[in-house]
């Protein structure tokens, strides 16, 4: 079970006593980068993948990252404190931006699950203008969006996940994933809401 994004600011207790495996890492809860962590319930049930290693159980050979170790317990406990707090007032945030994109009467659609959304990612398509473009214009206007996920960088072609829940390729290019994190603020919200309608009113 892939959980990095939802490490730390979703109740993840059910999920790792039912799965086989579970993985997470530290940049995503303001740790340090190059760590993370596969909690294994069954990790004695293991088979080494290379003969003869020992270390974890033979999950992996080589010598643990123990200062990386101790920052990410760190990292993660701190934001895991304060969990329910931040989800609310991230989920706050994330509404306000879509209130104000509306009010401005921007032409854009939210991408998202029917049922549960994370409320830290807002995937967005807006009308007639490609997604690469709204970051390049942003990013000059100092804010850092995506137009897919980590696995994509340094790729042109539309998003796997647009395609595969039945967008059309021109509605996959159109794709911005906004996050939100312990450091955006309402005021954020507000100037990037202005950003974006300065953006869609000069196409």
């Amino acid at each position: 079970m892939d959980c990095v994004q939802s490490f730390a600011k979703l109740p993840l207790g059910k999920i790792a006593a039912s799965c086989d495996g579970l993985s997470v890492s530290s940049h995503k809860v303001y740790g340090p980068k190059g760590t993370g962590a596969v909690i294994f319930p069954a990790i004695h049930q293991l088979k080494a993948s290379v003969p003869n290693i020992t270390h974890e159980y033979g999950f992996r050979p080589g010598t643990v990252d123990v200062p990386g170790i101790a920052s990410f317990v760190t990292a993660a406990k701190k934001l895991g404190d304060i969990m329910e707090d931040e989800r609310k007032r991230i989920s706050a945030l994330r509404m306000q931006l879509i209130q104000r994109l509306t009010e401005r009467k921007i032409n854009f659609q939210i991408i998202e699950a029917k049922n549960e959304q994370l409320p830290h990612i807002l995937a967005l398509t807006f009308a007639g203008l490609q997604g690469q473009y709204i970051m390049l214009e942003l990013n000059q206007k100092g804010f850092a969006v995506s137009t897919g996920s980590a696995c994509q960088i340094g790729k042109q072609d539309p998003s796997k996940t647009m395609m595969a829940i039945g967008k059309s390729e021109d509605e996959a290019h159109q794709f911005v994933r906004f996050s939100f994190g312990k450091n955006t603020t309402a005021d954020d919200i507000h100037k990037l809401a202005d950003c974006i309608e300065g953006i869609v009113a000069i196409r």
